[in-house]
């Protein structure tokens, strides 16, 4: 008895190990050389002193901004459709999931069997063929459970729960560019709204110029010439402000689809941009590795194939199945569910590849095929990641500066039409010096307009390159 129980002991013990055994590689994540610093960062990172928030587009103080990202991140159908891609690979989690343990069905049957049969050794007179008619009443429960003794249904498993979380970073990286595609075209729009009150105001001037130019030439004080000029530059100026109308209203149709909704029915009412973007203090480049949800799912892709891996080399060894069941067997109704027509059954059975024509090597190589390509997408990606962010860092650099000249180009453009309108009133200049020193003042204008605006796009477009957020918070895993 004793003997018995160390056998039973010493089998459970080498079940455990065999089911402890895993042939994936050990998992190193793929990692490339990061910068300590930024090469063009003119602000010190100061991470613990930026304010954290719930939503990043809250850094501008914006009500009707805030209001539009929430009706997009609600209704936009592109996250909705992604969101749905977490679902699915939720479900496949589970599926794989439940290949670890035992599966129990239960499957009642009547069978009816008619058949003419022929039988052996019966002595004459008696027929050797006859025919039967046989009727059988079955209620199994049936198991069966695959042991996983090389790990082939964990490692499965684990991919499907590295690709649940990369579907997951896959889905905060269309919520990221989502809200900042929305933020982007807000304030492309408010931009235009600018010029377009900047174009009103050019327009009245230009129109009253026409007509003044028109009373003096009907006067005699004139020539036609001049009033040819005054006409031709307000067109021009009423040209470009349609211009920017038609601008403003693809804008707008743009956020509409944005916030999933049709743009028959949207309308954003008319408001300059009337202030200037926050800086945005950088975080170090190593952080932008953790911040990032499109590395983040690129990371978890790699560590899914790699998982796959560990699966391919266990179909080199034998597989190891447990069945059983146990239930009623009659084939006379009445005696169906009594204890006499009990029956039950249990059986193992292992299956042991011999030759498949290389087709698990070929499986091997496959999977490590993929898991090379997920590790040199991820890594592409990083290097992207840091291009994207030294091209934020500089385009803000330069458009300030560039800024600052345009200030000083406008300036001087302004007291340019000043002068020179006064001297054609004093009659020493034509009017060409005029339209000339008019046509710079609004190329000037609209120009310091513009980068005004640029300077938002690429503030956000360096709050997307940083991940959306400033500290890290979120990890990889879905809400």
């Amino acid at each position: 008895m004793c003997t018995l129980k160390k056998i039973i002991k010493n089998l459970y013990i080498f079940l455990l190990l065999l089911t402890g055994c895993n042939f994936e590689p050990r998992y190193v994540e793929p990692i490339l050389e990061t910068p300590t610093t930024w090469k063009h960062q003119t602000e010190p990172v100061a991470i613990e002193t930026i304010h954290r928030l719930e939503n990043w587009w809250e850094i501008f103080a914006d009500n009707e901004l805030n209001a539009l990202e929430e009706v997009a991140v609600s209704d936009n159908k592109r996250l909705l459709a992604a969101l749905e891609k977490v679902f699915a690979a939720r479900a496949l989690v589970g599926i794989r999931g439940a290949d670890l343990y035992p599966q129990v069905t239960l499957k009642p049957a009547y069978n009816s069997i008619g058949a003419l049969i022929q039988v052996f050794g019966i002595p004459p007179p008696l027929p050797t063929i006859i025919r039967v008619h046989e009727m059988l009443y079955s209620l199994p429960l049936n198991l069966s459970y695959e042991i996983d003794l090389w790990g082939k249904i964990r490692n499965q498993y684990d991919s499907a729960y590295r690709n649940l979380e990369a579907e997951c970073g896959a889905w905060r990286n269309v919520l990221l560019t989502l809200t900042t595609d929305l933020a982007i075209n807000y304030f492309q729009l408010r931009s235009l709204d600018l010029e377009i009150q900047y174009l009103e105001k050019t327009i009245k001037v230009r129109k009253d110029n026409a007509v003044i130019n028109r009373e003096r030439y009907e006067a005699g004080f004139i020539i036609y010439s001049d009033v040819s000029r005054a006409e031709t530059l307000l067109a021009n100026a009423e040209a470009l402000y349609e211009r920017t109308l038609r601008l403003r209203t693809l804008k707008e149709n743009m956020i509409a689809t944005l916030c999933g909704k049709p743009a028959s029915a949207f309308s954003i009412a008319f408001r300059p941009l009337d202030m200037q973007p926050p800086p945005i203090p950088p975080a170090l480049p190593s952080r932008v590795l953790l911040n990032r949800p499109d590395l983040n799912a690129a990371e978890r892709k790699a560590a899914s194939e790699h998982a796959l891996i560990g699966a391919s080399y266990a179909s080199f060894f034998p597989t190891l199945s447990l069945t059983g069941g146990l239930g009623f067997s009659s084939p006379n109704l009445k005696e169906f569910l009594k204890w006499k027509s009990r029956y039950w059954n249990i059986g193992a059975n292992s299956e042991e590849p011999v030759f498949d024509g290389w087709r698990t090597c070929s499986g091997v190589d496959f999977s490590w095929a993929r898991f090379r390509k997920a590790s040199a997408d991820y890594q592409q990606k990083v290097l992207v990641a840091f291009e994207e962010v030294e091209n934020g860092l500089s385009n803000i650099q330069f458009q300030k500066s560039e800024i600052e000249s345009l200030k000083k180009a406008h300036t001087s453009s302004i007291a340019t039409r000043e002068i020179s309108l006064e001297r054609y009133t004093k009659g020493f200049t034509s009017y060409l010096e005029v339209t000339d020193s008019e046509r710079a003042e609004l190329e000037s204008g609209l120009d310091l307009i513009r980068v005004e605006g640029k300077l938002f796009t690429s503030t956000i477009e360096l709050i997307k390159a940083l991940g959306g957020s400033f500290e890290y918070s979120h990890g990889n895993g879905c809400d």
